[in-house]
């Protein structure tokens, strides 16, 4: 594949086989040149009563770590996505937690508890 990466002047990404590594190693590529590193993170974080909630956003995937427990994570090249997980409250009742992730220039990130939407200036975003 990597043959494929150098060898390639025009690459058509929607119908080249090997187009979504392309993608990947020309992303990687402009991080590098940009910012300095390979790949770019985002992580929205929020504390609800007491429990921190982090989301992670990279070029390949989605996390959601609830007490910096991983509770759900999406792998590939996505332009929207969701993810689910629990909060257990200090009665023991689970709540459900839902965060939807979507964007194209910029990622904007909600997060629900119980369907609840918690409000974005309570959500910090750091690099």
């Amino acid at each position: 594949m990597e043959t494929f990466i150098k060898n390639r002047k025009t690459p058509s990404l929607l119908f080249e086989k090997g187009a979504f590594i392309f993608v990947q190693a020309k992303a990687q590529e402009w991080n590098k040149k940009i910012r300095g590193s390979d790949d770019v993170k985002k992580v929205f974080e929020t504390t609800y009563d007491g429990h921190h909630i982090q989301v992670e956003n990279k070029w390949l995937g989605e996390k959601l770590y609830v007490d910096g427990e991983l509770q759900d994570e999406n792998i590939g090249l996505a332009l929207r996505a969701t993810l689910t997980g629990k909060l257990n409250n200090d009665s023991h009742e689970p709540k459900n937690i839902k965060v939807a992730l979507g964007g194209f220039y910029k990622i904007r990130c909600k997060v629900f508890i119980d369907n609840v939407l918690i409000p974005s200036q309570h959500i910090r975003i750091r690099r």
